[in-house]
């Protein structure tokens, strides 16, 4: 974060830095302009530091090897003044340029990206914090979600889908997890990701919710905000993810056909990814069969080379059981399989 902030111009200069660390909320009266631009600042830095996954409820970087990436599409508003110290200034005036976002829609709370409330509410909300004076709270959601951005990640994400579906016709369905490694490349604006990393099962369930509104995709899944909670790390949404299926709309539908037949998650889609798994598993164990051959066969080739024919006969005996034991009725399934694909 500190290398974040030291690359913004305006935090390097003692005025302005003391100027937009400022209490916000004294100059909207009194320097209306200054806080319109104050505002507009914190706008982007926090849109820019969201999307480098610095303001998520976990923004340690992930390790190379393996683990989730922290969440490039929420801001965790506890601890954020914090976050945002530079040079000994902490910001003082960040709740009011949240509600700003919040009430131009550029930050949503998760609750109300979950479950819009209605129209007559959004619009008593909006009235009361143009028109009312601020009051006091004692709760504000914790995990506030960056609509521009996830607009941006769900248009990669499709896009990335699109050219995978070209090469292979059954990609429409997949679990959580899979969609997680599948597209978390479509998140990174930065670095590209190592190839075993996936999305933060947040962004996962923020961009499927936004996909499943604007019907390029379904689930079987009930995404809320419940199971984004960062107040409730140890409740179980891997439970769900292991559980869920996602369908993409087909790239060649046109939008018109997309509102005529409703888009779902089906018996047979369930069918059907069953069938994939199984073609996965059985392409997985006759690649791992045939490694095996070639190391055995390695094997007795060291061992005749040795003197050691015991070794090599025992080695070869195993080879010949897996290959006509083993190695042939898992082709033999794997072929079927292919038949029915």
């Amino acid at each position: 974060m500190d290398a974040f902030l030291a690359s913004v111009a305006q935090l390097n200069d003692a005025d302005q830095r003391a100027f937009l660390y400022s209490d916000l909320e004294r100059q909207k009266l009194d320097n209306p302009e200054g806080y319109a631009e104050a505002v507009g600042f914190w706008a982007q830095l926090l849109v820019r530091a969201c999307q480098r996954g610095l303001l998520s409820s976990s923004p340690a970087p992930a390790p190379a090897h393996a683990g989730d990436l922290p969440s490039v599409l929420t801001v965790d508003r506890r601890r954020l003044a914090q976050r945002l110290a530079f040079r000994g200034d902490t910001p003082m005036g960040l709740d009011a340029v949240l509600a700003e976002l919040q009430g131009n829609g550029s930050l949503c709370a998760a609750n109300d990206f979950f479950a819009p409330p209605a129209l007559l509410q959004r619009l008593a909300r909006w009235v009361a914090q143009r028109l009312l004076q601020p009051q006091p709270q004692t709760w504000q959601p914790p995990l506030l979600v960056a609509t521009a951005a996830v607009r941006e990640a769900a248009a990669r994400v499709v896009e990335a889908h699109r050219a995978r579906a070209a090469a292979c016709p059954l990609a429409d369905i997949m679990s959580v997890d899979e969609f997680r490694r599948a597209y978390a490349n479509a998140l990174s604006t930065g670095s590209t990701p190592p190839d075993d990393a996936a999305m933060s099962l947040v962004d996962a369930h923020i961009l499927i919710r936004h996909l499943v509104d604007h019907r390029l995709a379904a689930t079987s899944a009930q995404l809320s905000a419940v199971q984004l909670s960062a107040e409730q790390p140890q409740s179980s949404p891997q439970a769900l993810a292991r559980a869920a299926l996602v369908k993409f709309a087909y790239p060649s539908s046109s939008s018109s056909s997309l509102q005529q037949s409703p888009l779902a998650v089906t018996e047979t889609d369930y069918a059907t990814y069953q069938v994939m798994c199984t073609h996965r598993a059985l392409s997985a164990q006759v690649a791992a069969l045939e490694t095996r051959i070639a190391d055995l066969d390695a094997e007795a080739r060291q061992a005749l080379r040795r003197q050691q024919r015991p070794v090599a006969a025992a080695r070869l005996r195993l080879k010949h059981h897996i290959e006509t034991s083993i190695l042939t009725k898992r082709i033999a399934a794997l072929e079927t399989v292919d038949r029915v694909v």
